[in-house]
């Protein structure tokens, strides 16, 4: 008897085994293999997980110019078109949607897609945003109801207004995964729309002792906190101790009492430069200049110094 190839297999058990692929492979492999592969692969399951961090974007990517051809594509493709298309694919059941850096490009066209045509979004996960994006987001963020994992890769301007976005909209929130310069005002926005938050993930970050004293003491729920290799405090502070005999997964690995150069202020902005790479700036709405890639995380080490725009409050 002679063995089935693997076209011959049931729709059901190729739309299963094509769902736990990636969107390159899904966009340029499966899919033009055969016509039983191609019909499988347009099952909406295959197109739940719309991760785009692992597909090339830059000038000098390979990805870009085999989609143009396969698909016989003679206008530009970006992130936002690509999102059309996955998104039209998913029939509104994509539930993660990973946002890549576009090397400056704006990305809020492809927000309100999704905001409309992916309204089951479980996880969303954001780059640094361009000014325009970041302060439309909080607009968007209510239309995700299911949402319950948001991850920041840099803390947003428009933080605050997220944050009561979410507090408003997002009833099943448990998870927020954040970096930056945490202010006072952001850990009390914390507690008061996120009480409830399971998971906590603030990673090569600063904040003071007393600032995550705040955010420790609000959410009261909280089942897993990671601040590892953030500045403004010691990892084993004393007054830390208690929090992490309280909560189950508590990690401050690596974190260093880095002292200001200049007297923090609310209104300040704050500046510091991570080890090995560019500055980082916590930009100010009206202001911003530049932009900052997620991949430039790394241990904070440098001083905060007081800038004269002001953060929206």
């Amino acid at each position: 008897m002679e063995g089935r190839s693997w076209e011959d297999l049931p729709f059901d058990c190729l739309a299963l085994i094509f769902s736990k692929l990636g969107l390159e492979d899904l966009l340029l492999g499966v899919s033009l293999v055969c016509k039983s592969f191609h019909g499988a692969s347009m099952d909406p399951e295959c197109w739940k997980i719309l991760d785009f961090e692992d597909l090339d974007f830059s000038t000098n990517s390979k990805f870009i110019p085999k989609f143009k051809h396969e698909y016989h594509i003679n206008a530009a493709v970006s992130f936002n078109s690509l999102l059309k298309l996955c998104s039209a694919r998913s029939h509104g059941c994509a539930t993660k949607l990973s946002v890549p850096s576009t090397n400056y490009s704006p990305v809020l066209p492809g927000l309100f897609l999704a905001s409309t045509k992916c309204p089951g979004l479980k996880a969303l996960s954001l780059p640094t945003l361009l000014q325009q994006d970041d302060k439309k987001l909080p607009e968007l963020i209510g239309n995700w109801k299911e949402l319950e994992t948001l991850e920041l890769k840099w803390k947003p301007i428009s933080f605050l207004r997220i944050a009561e976005a979410i507090g408003a909209n997002c009833p099943k929130f448990a998870e927020l995964r954040l970096c930056g310069v945490i202010e006072r005002r952001d850990a009390k926005a914390i507690v008061k729309n996120l009480p409830r938050l399971k998971r906590l993930e603030m990673t090569s970050s600063f904040m003071r002792r007393e600032d995550l004293v705040v955010i420790l003491e609000g959410c009261r729920e909280l089942q897993a906190v990671d601040v590892s290799r953030s500045g403004g405090f010691d990892g084993d502070d004393e007054l830390l101790k208690p929090f992490s005999a309280r909560i189950k997964d508590f990690v401050s690995l690596d974190c260093k009492h880095t002292t200001p150069s200049k007297k923090i202020e609310p209104s300040s902005q704050q500046t510091f430069t991570p080890a090995g790479s560019m500055d980082c700036v916590a930009q100010p709405d009206e202001k911003l200049k530049e932009e900052v890639q997620p991949s430039q995380k790394s241990i904070f080490r440098a001083s905060l110094c007081r800038r004269d725009s002001t953060l929206d409050r």
